[in-house]
C-alpha cells in the first residue's frame, strides 16, 4: 500500500474546496471581519493559487472584498452550494475593474 501524504484528506486537505468554490459561488459570512458583517452575502470572483492550496477572493454585498485562505473559509465563510448565474465565466482583471463592475450591477 502506498502511504498517503498527510495533507490529502479531510480538514487538512489544502484543496478540499477545489471544484466546490468556483467563480460565481454564493457564500455567507459566518463572522464579522473588516470586510464583511455576520450573515452578509458574498460571491467568489476569483480562485487563485497559494502555494499548495487555493485562495478565494470574495466580493460582499456591501462592495467590500478580500481574499480568503482555505483555513479562513473553514472558520469564516458558509458555503451555500449555489451559483450566481450572472457571475459564471467572470474574469477578474483588477480591483478597479471589479469596483466598476460592482457599481454597474454586474
Amino acid at each position: 500500500m502506498i502511504p498517503r501524504h498527510p495533507l490529502v484528506s479531510g480538514r487538512d486537505n489544502p484543496s478540499r474546496y477545489h471544484g466546490r468554490l468556483v467563480v460565481g459561488s454564493r457564500v455567507i459570512a459566518r463572522v464579522q471581519t473588516a470586510v464583511c458583517d455576520v450573515g452578509e452575502l458574498g460571491l467568489v470572483y476569483e480562485v487563485y493559487a497559494r502555494g499548495l492550496e487555493e485562495g478565494y477572493s470574495i466580493l460582499f454585498a456591501s462592495g467590500r472584498h478580500d481574499g480568503f485562505t482555505v483555513s479562513e473559509i473553514d472558520t469564516m465563510i458558509l458555503l451555500t452550494g449555489e451559483l450566481e448565474p450572472t457571475m459564471i465565466g467572470y474574469q477578474f482583471h483588477n480591483v478597479l475593474q471589479l469596483m466598476r463592475d460592482f457599481d454597474n450591477g454586474r
